[in-house]
């Protein structure tokens, strides 16, 4: 081989900077292309009407009196839910007792004899 180690690395950074800083479409990397491409396109996402926005329902602001009446309301379904569980445990649990107090006869009997 007749060329020196390293002359053809010499001659790639010699063609690198013979190009010179003036020409900004040559230097720009491939990287900072890619990064301004997702830009454009994000920015196109941010200002093209999508299908997201007809689905999208415009919510209104509730009157605070409507907002009170719907509170009370619910306090009073809670407060009826509540009730009526109550009223089925209790009612179970009478029922538990009741057969308790049968088993422990049958037992006080069957005992007996």
């Amino acid at each position: 081989m007749d060329t020196a180690f390293g002359e053809g690395w010499a001659d790639a950074v010699s063609k690198i900077l013979s190009i010179g800083k003036h020409n900004q479409a040559i230097t720009i990397l491939s990287k900072a292309k890619k990064d301004a491409a997702i830009e454009e396109q994000t920015e196109d996402r941010l200002h093209k009407p999508g299908k997201t926005s007809c689905r999208l329902l415009p919510q209104a602001q509730p009157d605070a009196l409507v907002e009170n009446e719907l509170r009370s309301i619910a306090t009073r379904g809670v407060v009826h839910l509540f009730n009526a569980v109550k009223a089925v445990n209790s009612k179970s649990d009478k029922k538990r007792k009741k057969k308790k107090k049968k088993k422990r006869k049958k037992r006080v009997v069957s005992r007996k004899i």
